[in-house]
């Protein structure tokens, strides 16, 4: 069988399985079918549990997650690479700032170190720290929105 015919086999819709790649006419997910055989599960005994289920389909399981990661880049996490460094708001308050500290980031929070400063203040420090990268667009109020939670 040619590789689009086994391709043809795995289906996304939105209303199936939230999503997910999906053998075609199941809910079976092309995840839950690789876990099963990185399990230990045989294909056959796949196929002997799922009524319906066929050889092609387990083939076009193991091609589908193969063609979604040819393309992928994986790079080892140091841990220096996964610390960051934040800029927490007023708004959000101390807690945040000591819990993130806890997970060794790096935090300068606006409460504990600024409390009170002008938007252009902050901004400039928080550029100056790196821990924002370009100049952020849009009103002087804009630290404002977000702190409720407004994306605009």
């Amino acid at each position: 069988m040619k590789e689009s015919q086994l391709l043809e086999r795995i289906s996304i819709n939105p209303k199936v399985m939230v999503g997910k790649p999906i053998i075609k006419g199941t809910r079976l997910t092309v995840e839950y079918i690789l876990n099963l055989l990185a399990h230990g599960s045989s294909p056959e005994k796949i196929i002997r549990e799922y009524e319906g289920l066929t050889q092609e389909d387990i083939q076009a399981c193991l091609l589908f997650a193969t063609r979604s990661l040819q393309n992928t880049d994986f790079m080892p996490l140091s841990l220096e690479s996964i610390l960051m460094r934040f800029l927490v708001d007023e708004c959000t308050g101390p807690a945040v700032a000591r819990w993130l500290r806890a997970q060794q980031h790096d935090v300068f929070s606006v409460y504990e170190e600024a409390r009170g400063m002008d938007d252009e203040e902050v901004i400039q420090r928080a550029f100056a720290g790196n821990r924002i990268f370009g100049r952020p667009s849009g009103s002087p109020s804009r630290r404002q929105h977000l702190c409720v939670g407004e994306t605009k």
